[in-house]
């Protein structure tokens, strides 16, 4: 398919707005300030984002204990996959909010729009994998999930992955009549031949709102079966200590993408008071920067809420062994505790119970 001329280019942009592209397409009087703070902030993400997924994968490859628990399969599957955007999609897009064009060509384009869709459903899928695997281990906890893991992370990559190639497949590049300061056209990476009022009402039920939903429902189901189970308050305690940092995910995944959504079905479904705004460009700019940190902000939700990746984290970051971050804190609070004689029998009692906790933590928080 060749680039498309620079007539048919102004056929796309007096189309109606039900077939118009809001995700690449800047208004014509961007200022040159959103030519600044766009890669900026990609700049940050793209580091973030870099920086803490690497950290994740490593937390997880590198300890015996953690690479032999499935769950942590999961875990690791959804930072490569975040890792995967904020190295590839997150720079291209602020090159081109940079250059207020696409000048990287037609097969960078579809590769850039085949990657950011993948990225996306297979994290919202992920996610919702899971909130599976939570609810499974609430039925029967005895019961091994590896195959389930296994089975469900490679069926999630060879169906989005071909679905998400044809969607890339109807993108090209298309360029303007109007000249730059440098004598060069504008070139933008768009659709052709695709309904973007049918593909974003799909894209927001199938990969938004009833994933969410399914989520939302399978959280409810584990605290419904974990309080009629009849299980001790412990093991109550311990599922529901699990389940919040998976909340806490999905939680910042549906926040961070809930204004792109809203942007772009108002544009594309409303009367265009967004696009048509002072301020639409700047409202453009904060709704995708929010969509794009959700790549980033896992590891934070990590750092906050899993000992383990805590204790993980300080030990890549400070090149410890494994076994000194793991047992450290329990024997400086025995030395401490040793020192008066009268308190020895309470001191052996609190390394017990702090040993216990390190185990249940672990058990808890590897599942994340």
């Amino acid at each position: 398919m060749d680039d498309i001329a620079a007539m048919e280019y102004l056929d796309y942009l007096n189309m109606s707005a039900a077939n118009r592209s809001t995700a690449l397409l800047p208004s014509d009087n961007w200022a040159p300030l959103h030519t600044i703070v766009g890669p900026v902030a990609c700049a940050a993400i793209a580091v973030l984002g870099i920086v803490g997924n690497v950290l994740v994968i490593l937390s997880v490859l590198l300890s015996p204990y953690m690479r032999g628990k499935h769950e942590n399969w999961l875990v690791v599957n959804l930072a490569v996959i975040n890792l995967l955007f904020v190295s590839v999609c997150v720079p291209l897009f602020g090159a081109h909010w940079s250059l207020e064009s696409w000048p990287f060509g037609r097969e960078m384009c579809r590769f850039f729009n085949y990657t950011v869709l993948l990225s996306y459903l297979l994290a919202i899928y992920t996610l919702l994998l899971m909130a599976v695997e939570r609810y499974l281990v609430a039925l029967d906890p005895t019961k091994s999930r590896r195959r389930f893991c296994l089975a469900s992370m490679a069926a999630i990559w060879i169906v989005f992955g071909t679905l998400t190639t044809l969607y890339a497949l109807r993108h090209t590049t298309v360029y303007s009549r109007a000249l730059t300061p440098g004598g060069q056209r504008k070139t933008y990476c768009l659709p052709r031949g695709l309904s973007l009022r049918i593909f974003f009402g799909f894209m927001f039920g199938i990969g938004y709102v009833v994933p969410l939903i399914v989520i939302a429902a399978l959280y409810v189901a584990i605290l419904f079966l974990i309080s009629r189970s009849g299980r001790s308050v412990t093991c109550y305690g311990q599922m529901k200590r699990a389940t919040l940092p998976l909340a806490a995910l999905v939680i910042a995944f549906g926040v961070a993408w809930l204004p792109y959504y809203v942007i772009s079905l108002e544009s594309l479904y409303g009367e265009l008071w967004i696009r048509s705004s002072v301020h639409a460009d700047w409202i453009h700019l904060l709704a995708t920067v929010s969509a794009y940190l959700h790549a980033c902000v896992n590891p934070l939700i990590y750092a906050l809420f899993s000992p383990v990746f805590r204790r993980r984290f300080w030990q890549l970051t400070r090149c410890r062994r494994e076994d000194d971050v793991i047992y450290g804190t329990m024997k400086s609070e025995e030395q401490g505790d040793m020192g008066d004689d009268d308190d020895q029998e309470e001191s052996l009692s609190k390394v017990s119970s702090a040993t216990e906790n390190v185990a249940l933590s672990e058990q808890v928080t590897t599942s994340i």
